[in-house]
């Protein structure tokens, strides 16, 4: 079938709709993290490792993603974040932007030492404790967040299909009349 749509829209509605897959993913990623760990000490190392991809994930759409057509593409925070929840996505991206999908040396504030002498150096680098904990006890708001932002990204999707079949380019079956003209 086609449809009389810009190259641009296409590309539009296949970013939404990837941006709506990864919410999804990340709601999974969530459910995974309450059902099967438990918040003690035997969990901590799996819980953080899904906390790290729970926040990649639901940040995937905000990032500056790439296309064929569109060269950068992301959503607008505005549009789909509440602003009661503005402070809890800020914190996300900065997670994801400095520590899990980034090194950046303001989030660990390293510090380079020789704990042995100028002839025997032991080098060592003490690095600023990571606050996972926060997204651990924030999981509940959190799972509002993305709840929220997948459904607007999922009414978005919605209004981006309806756009697609209402631009339908309907051909004659064989043997019909042309349509008339006016």
């Amino acid at each position: 079938m086609e449809y009389d749509i810009t190259p641009e829209e296409g590309e539009e509605l296949e970013f939404v709709w990837l941006y709506s897959i990864d919410l999804n993913s990340a709601q999974h990623i969530l459910r995974t993290i309450r059902k099967h760990t438990r918040d003690d000490e035997q969990d901590k190392g799996l819980r953080y490792w899904l906390l790290v991809a729970l926040v990649v994930t639901y940040m995937r759409p905000f990032s500056t993603n790439r296309g064929k057509v569109l060269r950068r593409h992301s959503l607008d925070m505005k549009d789909v974040v509440s602003p009661d929840l503005e402070d809890l996505h800020n914190r996300l991206e900065n997670y994801r932007n400095q520590q899990f999908a980034h090194t950046d040396v303001s989030c660990y504030n390293p510090g380079v030492g020789n704990l042995g002498t100028a002839d025997n150096p032991w080098w060592s680098m003490s690095l600023k404790g990571q606050d996972f904990e926060y997204l651990d006890k924030n999981l509940q708001r959190i799972g509002t967040l993305i709840q929220t932002v997948e459904e607007k990204v999922k009414a978005l999707l919605e209004q981006k299909l309806a756009y697609r079949l209402s631009r339908v380019v309907r051909t004659p079956a064989a043997g019909s009349p042309p349509p008339p003209t006016t």
